[in-house]
């Protein structure tokens, strides 16, 4: 059933993809930011591109675990586009712990592909691997490179239900039972989403409280029902 409050972008391999009316909050925050920071016009179009090539590597990275879960023969719902994350939601949790961790590494791997598929071609054509936030507004496809690669590494951290997290909640469930370690994941996840929030707090980076606040709901939401793969 399509959750309420989103509108279908379209399909992708059979998938139905939607974005999350809260989605919309991101052009408002940025506009707001480039008025603030007094960015011209040609800035602020950068940084509006900059969101479109994000919503699209996260896009790749959900379509990574959804399409792994297909190939393990697990019907997928949809995948849901939010501004802080994209969910992969499944039927049904994968069956064994094997399988988890099959479908939670087919993300960051896709990630991970992308960024030395896109390595490559700058190698090849001599662009210095910089990550000068303004050098970087001005290269497409070095914006992608890090994009996918920062996917790949974030994702892999143990803060569940991010796929590191589940990653640890397989590997704990070899050896117990999937409930006792689903809490087990959760609750070192919702533990390292405070650190994230507070280190946030610290440096002044607020989207770090928003990201770690939402993990936090997300933790324990999967211990009741575990089947959606942010990222």
């Amino acid at each position: 059933m399509k959750p309420s409050a989103t509108i279908k972008l379209g399909t992708a391999f059979g998938i139905d993809v939607l974005l999350h009316w809260s989605f919309f909050l991101l052009p408002l925050l940025l506009g707001w930011f480039a008025w603030a920071n007094g960015h011209s016009i040609s800035q602020t179009a950068v940084w509006a591109v900059l969101l479109v090539v994000v919503l699209g590597s996260v896009l790749l990275h959900e379509l990574g675990h959804a399409l792994m879960a297909r190939k393990l023969g697990i019907p997928i719902i949809d995948i849901v586009l939010t501004p802080i994350c994209g969910l992969a939601r499944l039927e049904r949790s994968p069956a064994s712990p094997w399988d988890e961790v099959r479908v939670a590494l087919a993300g960051p791997l896709g990630n991970l592909l992308i960024a030395i598929a896109l390595g490559a071609v700058l190698w090849f054509r001599k662009v210095a691997f910089t990550w000068d936030p303004g050098v970087i507004g001005g290269s497409i496809l070095l914006t992608l490179f890090w994009i996918n690669l920062c996917l790949c590494v974030i994702n892999l951290l143990p803060i569940f239900p991010m796929d590191g997290g589940r990653i640890f909640r397989a590997l704990l469930a070899m050896v117990t039972n999937n409930a006792k370690a689903t809490a087990l994941a959760a609750r070192l996840g919702q533990l390292l989403s405070v650190l994230v929030i507070g280190w946030g707090i610290c440096v002044g980076f607020y989207p770090f409280i928003v990201v770690g606040s939402a993990l936090i709901l997300l933790a324990e939401q999967e211990m009741r029902q575990h089947f959606l793969y942010p990222g």
